[in-house]
C-alpha cells in the first residue's frame, strides 16, 4: 500500500511540474496601427489581432502574411506580404515577457533597374518594391482599394535637368 501511495505522489509531482512548465507563456502584440498579423504555427495561419495581447508558449515564430490597411476618402485601401519579412522573419517569444510587434508605415518604394539583354538601346527592366518599417517586402499587386485592385503604380524618368525622358506604369506580374 505504501509503494503505491508514494508512486501516485511521485507521478502527481511529475504532472504538476509538467502543467507547470507547459503552462508557461510569453506574449506578443501587434503595435502598429492598421496592421493585421498571421503567424506561421504548425499548417495553419494563426492570426494576431492589432493592440491585443496574444499569449504564445516561449519560441521563435515566422509571420505567415501581414496586412496593412487605412483609410482614405471613402475607401479602405489594403497592401500585403508574404515575405520576405525583413526583421520579423525570426519573431522570439520569450517567456513572461511581450514581444511588440512593428510592421507597415512608413513604407519606402526601392527601385531596382537592370538590362538583361545588355547595352545597346534594349529595353531596361524596371522592379519595384514597396518595404515596410521592419524591412517587410508588400507586393504591389496586392494593393487594394475597398474590394478592387489599386492602380497601377506610376513611374517617370527624367534626366539630371528634370527633362522627362519617359514614364508608363508598372505591369503586374
Amino acid at each position: 500500500m505504501r509503494k503505491i501511495s508514494l508512486a501516485v505522489a511521485v507521478a502527481f509531482c511529475l504532472a504538476a511540474a509538467f502543467t507547470v512548465q507547459s503552462a508557461t507563456k510569453g506574449t506578443i502584440k501587434v503595435v502598429s496601427p492598421g496592421v493585421a498579423l498571421e503567424l506561421k504555427i504548425g499548417t495553419t495561419p494563426a492570426p494576431v489581432p492589432n493592440g491585443k495581447e496574444v499569449p504564445l508558449a516561449p519560441g521563435t515564430y515566422t509571420p505567415a502574411r501581414i496586412t496593412c490597411g487605412a483609410k482614405g476618402p471613402g475607401e479602405i485601401w489594403t497592401i500585403k506580404s508574404t515575405g520576405p519579412f525583413g526583421e520579423l522573419k525570426d519573431i522570439i517569444v520569450a517567456e513572461g515577457q511581450v514581444t511588440n510587434i512593428e510592421a507597415g508605415q512608413p513604407f519606402t518604394i526601392k527601385v531596382s533597374v537592370s538590362n538583361p539583354s545588355g547595352a545597346g538601346g534594349k529595353p531596361a527592366l524596371i522592379g519595384m518594391a514597396i518595404v515596410g518599417k521592419s524591412g517587410e517586402v508588400y507586393a504591389p499587386n496586392t494593393l487594394m482599394k475597398g474590394l478592387s485592385v489599386g492602380p497601377k503604380p506610376q513611374f517617370k524618368i527624367v534626366d539630371e535637368k528634370g527633362t522627362t525622358i519617359t514614364q508608363g506604369a508598372f505591369e503586374y506580374g
